[in-house]
């Protein structure tokens, strides 16, 4: 694999973190972050400070987790993460990520890099910086 960009990568979270791996030299040592019930993220694990996240559960799939909704606007742009009931998790973790999600077809679709914009103690805003990956290409 030469580039990400929007396209299905298939089912499996930690199958597409691996070959991620291989292609881009992300760090295998994050590779359990993404297996069967796991938190499908892990900080800076692109390195150069990018983080991966999968998002499993969106109104993209129409389900969610219970306590907290992901938003993929138009075109994924902007994606919004809100907690219902409880404080977003680690509200400090701001870094850029190179995002995966999930549609009704049980596929991983590569969405682009995204930078925080906006976060409060519920919320966090993610907006597209880049729709392929490595970018500099």
């Amino acid at each position: 694999m030469e580039q990400l960009s929007y396209a299905m990568y298939g089912t499996n979270s930690q199958k597409i973190y691996d070959e991620c791996c291989n292609s881009f030299g992300w760090k295998q040592s994050e590779r359990g972050n993404f297996g069967f019930r796991k938190k499908l993220y892990a900080k800076d694990a692109a390195g150069d400070g990018l983080s991966v996240w999968f998002i499993a559960h969106s109104d993209w799939t129409g389900t969610n987790e219970g306590d907290h909704i992901n938003k993929l606007g138009f075109f994924c742009d902007p994606i919004i993460e809100e907690y219902l009931n409880n404080e977003l998790p680690s509200e400090t973790d701001v870094t850029n990520r190179i995002i995966f999600a999930k549609k009704k077809d049980g596929n991983y679709y590569f969405v682009g890099v995204f930078k925080v914009t906006k976060k409060n103690v519920r919320i966090r805003e993610y907006k597209l910086l880049y729709r392929t990956y490595p970018f500099n290409q």
